[in-house]
């Protein structure tokens, strides 16, 4: 199992609430019915709701709350079955709770509709290392490299949670 302070829990899910929230706009908004290019007011609408409650399920996280997130997370996906954020978000609620073979199944699911899902493939990662599959932990944090270098959040808390996972 791995360790992670109060105070690092805390910055994580800051990073990744701002993180999900930042790239949950793009794809929902991305997602019109194709055709002109355009999107109608129910489109705006939808995409409205979509967002609140991915606001509301991280707010969810935030507060441990992962029951509930995943509630929520579960309409979002039901309205929206290309949202990889909120089946990442899923799969996070879900690993917490120690619910590994349905953190396994949204985490292929996020990764399956945005493969270089930098989130995904840390929390995957993560995973992993509870599942005592280190050299898929190493796998990912290997794409996560090639994605971001070795500067960018995701890489470098997979790498140590990878360190710590290999000095317990």
């Amino acid at each position: 199992m791995i360790f992670v302070s109060p105070a690092r829990a805390v910055a994580l899910l800051g990073a990744a609430v701002v993180i999900a929230a930042f790239v949950g706009v793009a794809p929902v908004g991305a997602m019109g019915s194709g055709g002109s290019g355009g999107s109608s007011s129910d489109d705006s609408a939808s995409n409205s709701i979509t967002l609140a409650k991915m606001r509301s399920a991280q707010d969810d996280i935030g507060r441990g709350w992962y029951d509930d997130a995943i509630q929520t997370l579960q309409t979002v996906v039901r309205q929206d079955k290309q949202n990889a954020n909120a089946y990442n978000l899923l799969g996070f609620a879900s690993r917490k709770l120690g619910r590994t073979k349905d953190a396994s199944r949204y985490y292929a699911a996020a990764l399956k509709i945005e493969p270089d899902h930098l989130g995904a493939l840390e929390y995957q990662g993560e995973l992993f290392l509870i599942l005592n599959q280190l050299e898929n932990a190493n796998s990912n944090l290997d794409r996560l490299l090639e994605l971001c270098g070795s500067n960018c959040h995701e890489y470098r808390d997979l790498k140590a949670d990878i360190a710590s996972h290999q000095g317990s």
